[in-house]
């Protein structure tokens, strides 16, 4: 995939429709873009976080494996956003990644990534709306649990 290619494959994404044309080939050439099967890896819990992946084509599984049998927090598709919490906090990665069926990545750095967010309000927001929106959803999931949990004890 050529930087135009790959520049008009970024529009399509949410996040990055703010961007003018220039901006995007910029991206498209500072960034890149890996294919992976199924059952390959993204990244790997407690990896040191250098980059951030919005999934392009595909479906991934968010996976916590810090217990014996891996846990599967999320599942992700094209338009997704990957890994960007650790680059922000300057952590390591709290959950890993897999590949559910062949897809296609664009791995961007974490200093190219801190520059978009820093340059680009709109990108900023955008980041900003994902990361509430999975919180709001990761404490209705805690709040349903509990009630289960409290149900299932009486």
């Amino acid at each position: 995939m050529d930087v135009l290619e790959q520049a008009q494959k970024l529009r399509e994404i949410p996040l990055f429709s703010a961007l003018d044309k220039s901006q995007l080939k910029l991206l498209a050439f500072t960034s890149e873009v890996f294919s992976y099967n199924a059952g390959d890896y993204l990244f790997y819990q407690d990896e040191v976080a250098d980059g951030i992946y919005v999934v392009l084509e595909g479906n991934v599984s968010v996976l916590d494996e810090s217990t014996e049998e891996p846990v599967v927090l999320a599942r992700k598709t094209s338009g997704a956003l990957l890994g960007e919490m650790a680059v922000l906090r300057s952590v390591r990665r709290s959950a890993a990644v897999r590949v559910d069926s062949e897809a296609l990545v664009l791995k961007i750095s974490a200093e190219r990534f801190i520059d978009l967010i820093t340059s680009t309000p709109e990108i900023a927001l955008y980041v900003l709306k994902d990361i509430s929106t999975r919180l709001e959803d990761t404490s209705t999931e805690l709040a349903e649990l509990k009630l289960r949990q409290l149900h299932a004890s009486n």
